[in-house]
């Protein structure tokens, strides 16, 4: 029964994530999470920073660059502060301006694209705080992963303890039976 309910919960979870409105909420309750908040920025600013680098290298403008490296994004509230940065920049504001007003930049990547904006080379800075970003997030991934194989382990003891006393504790009970 416990496997059944976890397997329905499981099936409603990743339906109504097929949903617009409960798919922002939950991802709005995971940029809560103080932990996974840092992680999740930084990977969104990381593939965020090097597709738009890369489209202005091209020679894509940036209005456009800002809409297409907005679908980068897997996180409903950050896509939905790029799309606003889109409209700031319509309106005549710079890049920067409007990724202080998107309020979820990181400062470094802050300063990489007021410093990029001020020499014309934009999209060297942003490719330069995507690497920063990248290489963090893959040393976030490894810290993490560091952290939870201990844990796992303890987990899979727990298993084998449990599987072992189901088996043994009949055979001590028979045992004393007959004593």
């Amino acid at each position: 029964v416990l496997g059944i309910a976890i397997a329905m919960a499981w099936l409603g979870f990743k339906v109504s994530m097929r949903y617009k409105r409960p798919r922002y909420r939950w991802h709005q309750i995971l940029l809560r999470i103080p932990g996974i908040r840092t992680f999740l920025i930084y990977s969104a600013t990381a593939s965020w920073a090097r597709t738009f680098g890369v489209l202005l290298a091209s020679g894509v403008t940036v209005k456009q660059a800002l809409v297409i490296s907005s679908e980068v994004l897997t996180l409903d509230p950050l896509r939905k502060s790029v799309d606003a940065m889109v409209e700031e920049v319509r309106k005549g504001c710079s890049v920067h301006r409007a990724m202080v007003l998107a309020g979820f930049f990181p400062p470094l990547i802050l300063n990489l694209v007021q410093t990029g904006e001020g020499k014309g080379q934009l999209h060297t800075m942003l490719l330069k705080g995507a690497e920063h970003y990248e290489v963090s997030v893959e040393r976030s991934a490894t810290t993490l992963m560091s952290l939870l194989e201990p844990m796992l382990i303890i987990v899979m003891g727990g298993v084998v303890l449990t599987i072992v006393l189901a088996i043994m504790l009949p055979i001590f009970e028979m045992n004393q039976m007959i004593s």
